[in-house]
């Protein structure tokens, strides 16, 4: 990662990448600086802020990730699952309820994964509908990221025994 970055300074991608890497390792603040530099480069970038708002939402600074993820570009900033697990664990309810909301709808016209859902639902500390609904991504064989034995925003299913389970299914590794 930073060999590739040396090599090329001003690549948005491998910044990104490479603060995903930081993040994969829990580095958070790491992560926090890395986006940030890119953020300096390509104030615009979308990936960028969305991985810096979930790198602060795992540091708990929530007020900080909703006003990044705020700030992306596109057509509806605030539908977004990352931003509603953020209102969830900041203890925003009725904010993280619209969200979930926008995403419900959302799925009655076009593909949305259930694993995002799931998420929204972890962050409002309601596990059961949140179980169903990462259930339903692991049978639909839906959008589950390959990283998601160290994703924080799978944290909030961690602790469950059920959630190993679900890995060891998937054969994915950090499977304990």
């Amino acid at each position: 990662g930073r060999t590739a970055e040396q090599l090329d300074p001003l690549s948005e991608q491998i910044g990104v990448q490479l603060g995903m890497r930081l993040t994969a390792a829990r580095r958070f603040e790491e992560a926090v600086q890395q986006y940030q530099k890119v953020l300096g480069i390509h104030p615009e970038s979308v990936f960028a802020k969305f991985q810096l708002a979930n790198a602060l939402t795992v540091l708990k600074r929530y007020d900080q990730a909703i006003e990044v993820f705020l700030s992306r570009k596109g057509p509806d900033p605030s539908a977004n699952f990352a931003l509603g697990l953020t209102y969830g664990l900041a203890g925003r309810k009725d904010e993280a309820r619209k969200v979930l909301n926008k995403l419900l709808e959302k799925r009655k016209s076009a593909y949305l994964p259930p694993s995002q859902i799931a998420i929204v639902y972890a962050g409002l500390g309601e596990k059961e509908p949140a179980w169903a609904w990462l259930e339903q991504s692991w049978n639909d064989r839906a959008w589950i990221v390959d990283g998601m034995g160290v994703d924080p925003l799978f944290d909030a299913f961690r602790s469950d025994p059920r959630f190993q389970d679900l890995l060891r299914k998937m054969n994915l590794p950090y499977a304990r």
